[in-house]
């Protein structure tokens, strides 16, 4: 599934605890609890109960930062038709957490 996702996206998914439920193979880990417990469905219905529980909060909590954000005026930039916008990831120790040498070097393809 993380096909779907840029790199960046499935880095940010990752580290905000998504990975479980769109980045790794839930279906093959589903297939193997199956095949493991064959003869105990109430093992498989409470592996998947689980599973579906735990994305369920996961997307509802979510759901309620978004929803929360918009509360508060924070709410994705939308572009004007035929304009773009292009935005870098850098890693902090790249630059040592130092943002002064980037953005001087960054100036080199400003406006003169």
């Amino acid at each position: 599934m993380s096909s779907t996702f840029s790199p960046a996206q499935v880095k940010l998914i990752a580290e905000i605890g998504g990975a479980p439920f769109f980045l790794d193979d839930a279906p093959s880990h589903l297939d193997e609890v199956v095949r493991n417990n064959n003869i105990t469905p109430a093992v498989i219905r409470d592996e998947i109960d689980a599973f579906r529980t735990q994305r369920e909060q996961f997307t509802s909590t979510i759901n309620a930062l978004r929803d929360s954000l918009k509360r508060v005026g924070i709410e994705p930039y939308k572009l004007e038709p035929e304009s773009a916008e292009v935005g870098l990831l850098l890693p902090r120790d790249l630059f040592n957490n130092e943002l002064a040498r980037p953005i001087r070097e960054s100036a080199a393809f400003g406006p003169d």
